[in-house]
């Protein structure tokens, strides 16, 4: 049918003119053009420079030398230092702008990667015979022929078979860790998945064994690989959950500024016509300088390069996790991770198949008649120990019959190999891994003799070791003839002779190996005897207990001694076996993600395997792991992608929040889950209530959309023991619950006030309204307004999303996440669409990373706090400087745009810095993520209420900001008492220093009336360059102070000392060596318009700079006791309430 629809002859192929001419061949190539992917187009370089300005900050700061380079031409101002100021502004900006397009244009390497997978050239048939073409010129109705070892270059339909059997690596596409077996017949499943396309050959997969020939039905972007590159195309780089919570809190900074420049430029107005200035414009002007000072002092210029710092060395301690950053960003937005969607293999799992148990024949005529035996080891490592039924260890397992036949047969009918790789110190196989797995069995059973010992083992070297046990078998027989497994056969058999000996071992299917038995080798003697029917039976059960209950990949191994002399091996050779035993195979999962999943439900993190495999196979490992209780139901938690997609859209968005396996999954269904994790249609309201017995608790209401309206039964379901008409218990007394009815098909909301035991009926139930009421409500609530009379707000149920992949299959996943994680072990293609590389490909890794980047953000947060605070008492201090009017020695001309960028990026950078050294918190761990998605846009909300749910939610799961209202409060009352100290070391010099002129307070604030009037000192004082130092000397003391502050966000200097974290000191200290630098070396102090201090002046400096710490310590105590919660409720911001407001008793 196939070739019907392109009209080829399955012997000639296409000829050179079809493909020319042909208007079905010429519509081929309009639509798919070449065989070929696409280059992605990339957004020119200057686009990514300018993006590096689009934030509002930025725009101050532009705007702000821009300003500065007007003044300075306005007044005349020649030479570098007038125009050093916005230079200095410009430089900064332009550095980070270095550093975001050097970051992004790296991040677009993926769809190169997967052009990579294209093969270059295939053999195809065209104009009646074969020859070999460049893959890109293969057109839909091409012939093409494929062997081993072939990666093939189109999708193709089989059409032809030319082996045995065909086998297809397609681990790259759907993450199948077995090889795939093809065949011809058609596929009937509805809505298969690229694993139930059987007669399918994948653009990029590879041939592993067999020759086939095959139609293209698929060239270019329309192929499997070429979906992969449209779904990464469609995926937009979003920004990171700290990204948004910065420029959210840039945009209100600016705006606070842009308020304060405005009001100091209103507030002098009076003084533009002070004779100091020389008219009402220079005065006017003035003050515009001050204000743009202002400006330059309240943005954290350093924030960036900080930040970047801090991820940057987020990274190396990463690096030592085994977790390989390769974007910065991701490093903290693995610390708001809500859901990690986890694949199975080589993840959760070794990725290296292991033999678990071996079953023999103990004996026929004597209980027990079978044995079971336990194999110990994960990994590929030739190394391990065989357990008997009762949990003793064999010494020495091969001088049990059937285990040392067991070995023998493994080593023999056997096409893999198991080599070392000193590279990478590692065991590493070339085959079928199950194949691997024997060979690895074979090494743990040992060898009869001595030379099997441990000890004469382990005196090897990994080289040798690696298949001595297997090397010793195929020394000893010589392979005659391998017959291949078949489907139908579902075995492989393999003749052998030794000496004047044949023998034939084989290995399949236990049901298709058994039913070709008649004999059994017994364990106990190593007699021959024939096969029961009692013992077939109990075969077939443990077969099935391996299969079913263990979810082990079972085989069976038998042989038969052959005639002497025998050269030729057939199918009919495959009769009167003698059955030695049978082995469970499977992937084992790691020893560490048990407790690595403990650990992430104790942090509050869901995990949801994602795989490929079959869905009882998949639960089976969920349940070792510990994904799944062992007494859960799993139909309410695992689901097949085909099962997941034929739920409505309401049923999937209830699965999406019970999920933790999803099998049975393509690149599409990977991408849709993230997509639906990340934009999940459930949103929750939270309404105070009035008549609870607890004032502050909140009712939660689901939304849902309309067409989702939830039948009756499964409102019962939902509203469980509170559907009206149940016998209230007495500790239902107080509770408040609403709910819906269904009545004559139209919604219904009732309401019920509980006083005591009494039953719910219609007959006291108060009707609230019908449709319209609802709409009322709705409308209500979807404008974020109130609900009588009682503010709302709403929560975004949304999840931040980690990925994790190794196949070119997972890329667009990988890329849609919020964070991608690779495996060290995958595809260029998964490495290049993901944010992080596990370097040793496991789960525990990924947990480990988790705490690392909550820690980042505790500490960004505290040096986020530490930066503002700081320039909040900048701001204060040039405002209040302006608003006394006191000389212009403290502003702006000393505290000019130069030097505030001095301690912005310096003084107060490095600090800054250090302290996002700071410790882990033991208990990072332990406390749910923050909440970093925003409730999506009205639009986005409910047009009906389908159902109200009473139930007591805690406020503490809303939106958490980077800076809370009570830390901004915290912000400003640190920043104030730095702007006041500031300008009290001003003063003091003037008025009480000895070094100083010891003038009234009134004749400091009348300073520009000095040249007007008799004064008894010179003019030039208001000029001196000392009080302007002592204030730069305290502004920088004082933020030194502050910044041991900042060890911990609650906790006192007593409980977490300086020590604690002796790179801030150290950082301190350098700080304070570069001022003391730029006082006493005489070029600096020119250049920043200082000069030195006197004991008496530093003495100053330390008792107006050490009470901060005072201050601080009082705030901290309001923050980690309840006595201080109704004060810090006066605070809170409008969309956060402190955690401990809310408590359910």
């Amino acid at each position: 049918m196939v070739l019907d629809f392109f009209e080829v002859d399955p012997t000639k192929g296409l000829s050179d003119a079809e493909v020319l001419q042909s208007p079905f061949i010429s519509l081929s190539y309009r639509l798919y053009g070449n065989n070929v992917l696409p280059e992605d187009q990339r957004a020119p370089f200057w686009k990514l420079v300018l993006k590096q300005f689009d934030d509002l900050l930025v725009k101050i700061l532009i705007a702000a030398a821009l300003i500065s380079f007007i003044l300075a031409l306005v007044n005349g101002e020649t030479g570098l230092m007038a125009f050093l100021e916005p230079s200095v502004i410009l430089m900064i900006l332009a550095a980070n702008a270095a550093v975001g397009v050097i970051t992004e244009s790296n991040a677009e390497k993926a769809l190169e990667e997967l052009r990579a997978y294209q093969a270059d050239v295939a053999t195809v048939l065209r104009n009646g015979c074969f020859s070999i073409l460049p893959a890109t010129e293969l057109v839909p109705g091409d012939i093409v022929e494929v062997s081993v070892g072939c990666k093939i270059p189109a999708d193709m339909r089989m059409i032809e078979l030319l082996s045995n059997q065909v086998r297809v690596d397609q681990a790259i596409l759907t993450g199948e860790s077995n090889s795939v077996e093809k065949e011809l017949k058609t596929t009937t499943t509805t809505n298969a998945v690229y694993q139930d396309k059987t007669n399918i050959l994948f653009s990029g997969t590879v041939m592993v064994a067999g020759r086939a020939r095959a139609v293209v039905v698929g060239v270019g972007p329309n192929t499997a690989m070429g979906s992969i590159r449209d779904s990464m195309l469609r995926t937009e780089d979003e920004a990171t959950p700290l990204k948004k919570k910065l420029d959210e809190f840039g945009t209100f900074l600016a705006k606070v500024i842009a308020g304060i420049c405005v009001l100091v430029w209103i507030v002098n107005i009076g003084h533009f016509r002070d004779p100091s200035h020389g008219g009402f414009l220079q005065g006017a002007i003035h003050y515009f300088k001050i204000a743009v000072a202002l400006a330059v002092a309240a943005i954290p210029e350093g924030l960036p390069a900080v930040v970047t710092t801090c991820l940057a060395l987020g990274t190396k301690r990463m690096a030592k996790l085994n977790a390989i950053v390769r974007s910065l960003p991701s490093v903290e937005t693995l610390g708001c991770t809500t859901v990690i969607c986890s694949d199975k293999t080589g993840t959760l799992t070794t990725n290296m198949m292991s033999v678990a148990k071996v079953c023999v024949v103990e004996s026929a005529n004597r209980g027990p008649i079978v044995s079971e035996y336990s194999v110990s080891g994960t990994t590929y490592a030739p190394e391990g120990i065989i357990f008997d039924s009762t949990g003793l260890q064999l010494d020495f397992p091969a001088q049990l019959p059937c285990l040392l036949h067991i070995a023998m047969c493994s080593a023999l009918c056997n096409e893999s190999t198991l080599q070392y790789n000193p590279d990478k110190g590692n065991y590493e196989k070339i085959g079928e891994s199950t194949e691997v797995a024997l060979r690895v069995l074979t090494e743990k059973v040992g060898l009869p003799g001595y030379n099997s010992m441990p000890s004469a083992l382990n005196m090897l070297t990994k080289h040798d070791r690696a298949s001595y046990c297997n090397h010793y078998w195929e020394e000893q027989f010589r392979k005659i003839q391998v017959l291949e497994f078949s489907r139908d056969r579902k075995m492989m058999s393999v003749l052998c002779s030794r000496n004047q000996m044949h023998v034939l071992f084989s290995k399949g299917a236990p049901e298709s190996i058994v039913s070709r038995c008649t004999t059994i080798l017994c364990n106990d003697d190593g007699s021959i005897v024939p096969l029961s029917a009692d013992v077939r039976a109990e075969l077939d059960t443990r077969f099935h207990s391996f299969a079913e209950k263990e979810t082990l990949r079972c085989l069976a191994l038998a042989l038969k001694w052959m005639p002497s002399g025998q050269q030729s091996l057939s199918s009919d050779d495959e009769k009167n076996l003698t059955f030695i035993g049978l082995v469970g195979i499977l992937d084992p999962p790691r020893d560490e993600v048990r407790n690595a999943m403990l650990s992430c439900m104790t942090a509050g993190i869901r995990v949801i395997v994602v795989t490929g495999d079959n869905k009882s196979t998949a639960e089976s490992l969920c349940r070792k792991i510990g994904a799944f209780d062992q007494l859960i139901d799993f139909a309410e938690h695992s689901y097949t992608a085909s099962e997941f997609e034929e739920l409505p859209p309401l049923q999937q968005t209830i699965a999406l929040q019970r999920m933790a396996l999803f099998t049975r999954v393509e690149p599409s269904h990977k991408r849709m889950l993230v997509e639906a994790l990340q934009h999940q249609n459930e949103v929750v309201t939270l309404i105070p209530l009035t008549r609870v017995a607890q004032p502050n608790h909140c009712l939660r209401l689901d939304l849902v959309p309309e067409t989702h309206c939830m039948r009756l039964e499964q409102v019962r379901a939902r509203l469980g023991n509170h559907w009206p008409g149940r016998k209230l218990k007495r500790n239902d007394k107080k509770r408040h619950v609403k709910c819906f009815q269904w009545r004559d098909g139209s919604e219904v909301l009732t309401e019920e006030r509980m006083e005591g035991e009494e039953d719910i009926n219609a007959s006291n139930t108060k009707r609230m309204g019908n449709h319209s009421n609802i709409d009322r409500i709705v409308g209500e609530i979807t404008q974020g307004k109130t609900y009588r009379n009682k503010p709302i707000r709403c929560i975004g149920l949304s999840a931040l999303v980690a990925m994790t992949g190794d196949g070119v299959n997972d890329a667009p996943a990988l890329k849609k996440a919020d964070i991608g994680i690779a495996m060290g072990s995958g595809t260029a293609v998964a490495k290049s669409a993901s944010d992080m590389v596990l370097a040793d490909d496991n789960f525990a890794s990924i947990v480990a990373a988790v705490a690392e980047g909550r820690a980042i953000y505790n500490n960004t947060k505290q040096f986020i706090r530490y930066m503002i605070s700081s320039n909040i008492g900048e701001v204060v201090c040039i405002f209040v400087a302006a608003v006394l009017g006191i000389p212009d020695t403290l502003a702006p001309s000393v505290f000019s745009v130069v030097q505030l960028l001095w301690v912005n990026l310096v003084t107060d950078g490095l600090p800054a810095t250090a302290i996002g050294f700071n410790k882990q918190d033991s208990d990072v761990m332990r406390v749910k993520p923050r909440k970093t998605k925003e409730l999506t846009s009205r639009e986005h909300l409910i047009s009906k209420l389908a159902y109200l749910k009473g139930d007591i939610h805690y406020c503490d799961e809303v939106n958490e900001a980077v800076v809370t209202g009570w830390l901004f409060f915290r912000y400003l009352v640190i920043g104030a008492y730095v702007g006041l100290a500031t300008v009290a070391g001003f003063i003091w010099w003037f008025v009480y220093s000895d070094s100083g002129p010891k003038l009234p307070y009134t004749e400091l604030m009348n300073f520009d009336t000095c040249p007007t009037r008799e004064t008894t000192y010179p003019c030039s004082i208001f000029d001196d360059r000392h009080p302007s130092t002592v204030s730069m000397t305290v502004l920088v003391v004082v933020e030194m102070f502050n910044a041991l502050n900042n060890l911990s966000e609650n906790q006192s200097l007593l409980v977490i000392p300086p020590w604690s974290n002796m790179w801030l000191v150290a950082s301190i200290i350098l700080t304070m060596l570069l001022h003391i630098l730029i006082l006493y070396v005489h070029p600096l102090s020119v250049l920043f318009s200082v000069t030195p201090l006197s004991w008496a002046d530093w003495i100053v400096v330390l008792y107006l700079s050490l009470p901060v710490i005072v201050i601080d310590e009082v705030l901290k105590f309001f923050s980690r006791n309840p006595i201080g919660l109704r004060f810090r409720l006066w605070f809170r911001r409008s969309d956060l309430l402190p955690k401990k407001e809310l408590h359910d008793k």
